[in-house]
C-alpha cells in the first residue's frame, strides 16, 4: 500500500519536473548521452567527464532490453531511453529502497512473534525515510543515487541474512553505480563479524571477567581468543567480501585512482571537517529524534562532569578546522546548488562560525552515540564510524549527496520512534522535498555568460 503511494506521487512529480525541464540538466548532459550509447550497443565509446563506473548504464540497458516487449506491442512508439524514461528507471529503484528499507527494520525490530504494531511503525519509518530529502529530489534527474542506495541497502540485508556470497555480488553492483560504495561493501562485512564477537562477548563466563576486570588488556586477549576460536566462521563469512575488495583494490592500481575520469577536480584531500559537516547535517534532518530537552540536558550534565573530554574534542575540532578546511572551486563557483548558499551565509558568513558550532557538533557525536547504543554494540558503532570516516573525509568537495548512504544507515538503525516524532520527521521531510521541488520547476534563472537556464538544486 505504502509503495504504491510511494510509486504513484513519485510518477506524478516526474511528469511535472519532466515538463518544466525536459532536456538534460546539470551531471545529466553526461550520463544520458552515455546510457543512449549503450541503449545502442555501443559500448566502447566513453565521455572522459563521468567519474564513476558505468551501473548505471548498464542497468538501463538491461532494464530497456526486459521492457522491449512492451515497446512491441506499443508498437515501437515508445523510446526507453528518452531523457523521461531513464529518469523513470529511478522510481524503480526508490519503490525498491523504501522495500529493502522496511526489510531491514523488519529485521531489526521484528521478531517472529512481534505485533503488528511494531511492524506498521517499521513501515511507516521506511516509507519517512524514503522520501529523505536528498535521496528523493535526484530520483527525479537521472543520477546514481537512488540505485547506488538500492544496491548497497540490499548488500547489507543480504549479509545481515547470512547470504554472504549474494551480499559480496550485489555489492560488485553497487560498487559499479559508485566506487566508494566498497567501504559499505566493508561494513557490511564487518557487522557480520561483528555478530561474532557480540555473540560471544555475551556468553556469561567472558562478561564475567571483562566486569571484574579494569584493565585494558584483558579486553585484548578475550578479543584474540574469540578470533582464535571462531577464525573458520569469521573466514567463511568474509571471504566474498575479500574477493570483491581486493579486485577493488586492483582496480584502482591499474587505473590510478578511484574515479574514472575528471580527476582533475576529484582530488582526494584529507579533509577531516567533512566529518563536522556530515554532524551538522544528520543533527538537522533527525532533529525531531536528537534534539529533545532531556537530551541536551543530559548532554551538558555529562559534557561538566568529563570536562577534559569535553575539552580534549573542543581542541581537536578546531585544530581540524584551522587545518584541514578545504573549499573546492565548484563550492563558490556554483550557484545552482544550495551547498553554494549554505557555505556563503552559514559557514563561511563569518570566520569565527566554524569554530562557534564545535559544541553543536560534540552534542551530535554524544546523542547520536547514545541513540544508536540503544540497540547496537559499540564495536558495531566503531566500524560504522570508521566507515563514515573513509566515506566523508578524502572528500574535497563539500557535497550533500555524500551524506546520503552515511545517514540513511545510521537512521535505519535508530531504535523505532513514536509517532509524535515521526510525525514531525515527515513533515519536516514534506516541507524541504515541496520547497525544493517547488523551486527547481518554477524559479529558473539564466547565466548570463551562457544564455542557458539554469535551476536550483541539492
Amino acid at each position: 500500500m505504502l509503495a504504491c503511494c510511494l510509486f504513484s506521487v513519485s510518477f506524478a512529480v516526474l511528469l511535472m519536473m519532466n515538463s518544466a525541464h525536459s532536456m538534460s540538466y546539470m551531471d545529466e548532459i553526461f550520463h544520458i548521452p552515455q546510457a543512449q550509447r549503450y541503449c545502442r550497443y555501443n559500448f566502447h565509446e566513453w565521455d572522459s567527464m563521468i567519474t564513476t563506473l558505468p551501473g548505471m548504464y548498464l542497468a538501463s540497458f538491461l532494464i530497456a532490453r526486459v521492457t522491449v516487449w512492451i515497446n512491441y506491442l506499443a508498437m515501437g512508439s515508445i523510446d526507453f531511453c528518452s531523457v523521461l524514461w531513464l529518469r523513470f528507471h529511478n522510481l524503480i529503484y526508490a519503490t525498491g529502497n523504501f522495500i529493502v528499507m522496511y526489510k531491514l527494520l523488519e529485521k531489526f525490530h521484528c521478531p517472529l512473534k512481534v505485533g503488528n504494531m511494531i511492524r506498521i511503525n517499521s513501515g511507516v519509518t521506511a516509507f519517512i525515510i524514503s522520501g529523505f530529502p536528498l535521496l528523493y529530489f535526484f530520483t527525479f534527474l537521472y543520477y546514481t543515487d537512488q540505485g547506488s542506495t538500492f544496491f548497497t541497502l540490499l548488500c547489507y540485508l543480504f549479509s545481515l541474512n547470512m547470504y554472504h556470497k549474494t551480499a559480496a555480488f550485489i555489492g560488485i553492483i553497487a560498487i559499479l553505480f559508485r566506487q566508494t560504495n566498497v567501504i559499505w561493501v566493508m561494513f557490511a562485512a564487518g557487522v557480520s563479524i561483528a555478530q561474532i564477537y557480540d555473540a560471544s562477548f555475551k556468553v556469561s563466563a567472558v562478561q564475567e571477567k571483562l566486569a571484574l576486570s579494569k584493565d585494558y588488556r584483558t579486553y585484548y586477549d578475550v578479543f584474540i581468543l574469540i578470533t582464535k576460536r571462531q577464525f573458520r566462521k569469521i573466514i567463511s563469512i568474509s571471504w566474498p567480501y575479500i574477493i570483491v575488495i581486493l579486485a577493488f583494490i586492483i582496480f584502482v592500481i591499474v587505473n590510478g585512482g578511484i574515479v574514472v575520469g575528471d580527476r582533475n577536480n576529484h582530488q582526494p584531500a584529507l579533509h577531516i571537517p567533512q566529518l563536522w559537516y556530515f554532524l551538522s547535517f544528520s543533527l538537522f534532518f533527525a532533529a525531531p529524534h536528537l534534539c529533545r530537552p532531556s537530551y541536551v540536558f543530559s548532554f551538558f550534565n555529562d559534557a561538566l562532569e568529563y570536562w577534559y573530554l569535553t575539552l580534549s574534542g573542543v581542541v581537536v575540532m578546531a585544530f581540524s578546522v584551522y587545518k584541514f578546511t578545504f573549499v573546492h572551486t565548484y563550492l563558490l563557483a556554483d550557484n545552482r546548488h544550495y551547498t553554494f548558499y549554505v557555505w556563503r551565509r552559514l559557514y563561511n558568513a563569518h570566520p569565527s562560525i566554524p569554530y562557534l558550532i564545535i559544541p553543536m557538533h560534540l552534542y551530535t557525536i554524544y546523542i547520536v552515540y547514545k541513540t544508536l547504543a540503544e540497540k547496537r554494540s559499540n564495536l558495531w558503532i566503531a566500524i560504522f564510524t570508521v566507515a563514515v570516516t573513509l566515506v566523508t573525509i578524502p572528500q574535497r568537495l563539500l557535497e550533500f549527496r555524500y551524506f546520503i548512504l552515511p545517514y540513511i544507515i545510521m537512521r535505519l538503525n535508530f531504535p523505532l520512534m513514536p509517532y509524535p516524532f515521526l510525525l514531525l520527521e515527515i513533515f519536516i521531510y514534506f516541507a524541504i522535498n515541496y520547497l525544493t521541488i517547488f523551486n527547481f520547476i518554477s524559479s529558473p534563472f539564466v547565466w548570463l555568460k551562457s544564455g542557458e537556464i539554469q535551476r536550483f538544486m541539492w
